[in-house]
């Protein structure tokens, strides 16, 4: 695959989160008005971790498990999640149709680079993460933008596919 140059974004400028105390000024008021946001910043999530995770990865690296894994996850980590399909969803999977991954921006990426074609089109979706476009335009694909709607919950119908 050649280089290719690709024009920055929002997302691929991130370099760290800003402080919480950051002096943040938009105009109008943004923040003080009534309207709903969410803060989508790189990085972490700010909360704080649950004790059963940091406990299960503190015996994971006491018996050893501090090597790098399959990129679509452990044997262990698909049968788990194979279980809880059945378990809490009704769905039977084999692990192995099962894929985790690190998080859905490089599931996306992979899933992406490994089934587009040059030219190939990809719905996403508005608003979204903003690095869905240049994962696209990496892969060699076309991003397609569908707005949707808060009236419908953000959720693209059968309609908007057409």
């Amino acid at each position: 695959m050649p280089v290719m140059l690709l024009k920055s974004s929002a997302d691929m400028c991130v370099e760290a989160p800003a402080p919480e105390d950051a002096n943040v000024s938009l105009p109008g008021s943004f923040f003080a008005s009534a309207i709903s946001s969410a803060t989508l910043r790189a990085g972490e999530s700010g909360g704080t971790m649950s004790t059963l995770v940091i406990e299960a990865a503190h015996r994971a690296m006491h018996a050893g498990q501090t090597h790098y894994t399959q990129v679509d996850g452990t044997p262990e980590l698909k049968a788990a999640i194979a279980a809880k399909f059945r378990r809490e969803n009704g769905i039977e999977c084999k692990p192995e149709n099962i894929s985790a991954g690190a998080g859905g921006k490089q599931v996306l990426y992979n899933a992406l680079m490994a089934t587009l074609d040059p030219g190939d089109e990809v719905l996403i979706p508005a608003p979204s993460w903003v690095a869905y476009a240049d994962i696209t335009h990496f892969a060699e694909g076309v991003p397609v933008w569908l707005p949707t709607r808060p009236g419908d919950g953000f959720k693209l119908s059968p309609q908007d596919l057409e």
